[in-house]
């Protein structure tokens, strides 16, 4: 659930990687891409937020599950192309929740599909473009009311060996809502164990937001990092807002141990909380008609990550 805005969570994961790759241990080179080369990854997390006070009363608790994939290819010296599928599930579990009317929402299923091109031809920089398709519903909501599309353009430059800073937006439009922002990509070698960057690792924590991140050698890595997500969905046609909107605000604070196994293979284990958050549920119109403030939260997840 800590994504920014349900359909940029999991397309931004890819385009800053892209952006900004760097290898899960600093110290260790990227596998690199020749000309003709394709390269996958996989992802997968499961998550676990805990019983989650309400205001006015109630609780929740959330058990997440998120998969994604990706493909891409080096066409030439210059230019990278890829795709991304992803599929995320959530299963919400109130208890009261006497701020609504009834339980706003149960399990939230959320898939996409996005595009992305790189072009490195400019000494020094690099330029990126990434166009989606993302559903983001309750169960027994209405699939074509969920779609949302968009684009994200952005470009970086190399200052230094331990330097790249970037800019860039991104307009998305759906469930009721259009919106334009514009976002800061930063990549910093303090030290060679050391470096301040964009979280832009597949993971519990979503893109964005910064994180510090010291390598402890080449198979281990310890990080902390903090970030505001969002996200809304399609709810279904029952009470207490048929067909209406759901949104969830949260800024997650987080610690991150990495175990890098092997060149292709890494497991992250995560545990953090979740500061300063609120649930919101809008009419089919998105006119809001119902908000609830939440105590922090508490969560704990496990990422695996593969490349071939």
């Amino acid at each position: 659930m800590y994504a920014f805005k349900t359909w940029l969570g999991s397309l931004m994961i890819i385009a800053f990687l892209a952006i900004t790759w760097q290898p899960a241990m600093s110290q260790q080179a990227p596998l690199r891409s020749k000309v003709g080369d394709t390269e996958f990854s996989i992802s997968a997390f499961p998550l676990y937020q805990f019983d989650t006070d309400l205001e006015g009363g109630g609780d929740y608790n959330v058990k997440r599950y998120f998969f994604r994939f990706d493909a891409g290819r080096q066409m030439t010296t210059d230019i990278k192309v890829g795709i991304g599928l992803s599929y995320d599930y959530e299963d919400w579990d109130f208890t009261g929740a006497t701020g609504f009317r009834d339980v706003p929402w149960g399990d939230i299923h959320r898939s996409g599909i996005d595009f992305n091109l790189q072009y490195a031809g400019i000494e020094d920089w690099t330029v990126f473009f990434l166009p989606s398709l993302q559903s983001a519903r309750e169960s027994g909501a209405n699939w074509g009311d969920s779609l949302q599309t968009g684009a994200v353009l952005a470009a970086s430059y190399r200052f230094s060996p331990k330097l790249t800073l970037g800019l860039g937006a991104g307009l998305f439009t759906g469930l009721e809502d259009t919106q334009v922002f514009p976002f800061v990509v930063i990549r910093w070698q303090i030290t060679d164990k050391l470096m301040l960057t964009n979280p832009f690792r597949p993971g519990p924590t979503g893109p964005a937001g910064l994180e510090l991140i010291y390598s402890i050698d080449k198979n281990w890595q310890i990080a902390a990092g903090s970030a505001w997500r969002s996200f809304r969905f399609r709810l279904d046609d029952k009470e207490p807002a048929p067909e209406g909107i759901g949104e969830v605000n949260l800024l997650p604070t987080w610690a991150r141990l990495t175990w890098r196994i092997d060149r292709r293979f890494s497991l992250d284990l995560y545990t953090g909380v979740s500061l300063d958050g609120d649930l919101k549920l809008e009419d089919r119109n998105g006119n809001e008609i119902g908000k609830v403030d939440q105590d922090t939260a508490l969560f704990g997840a496990l990422t695996v990550n593969f490349r071939y």
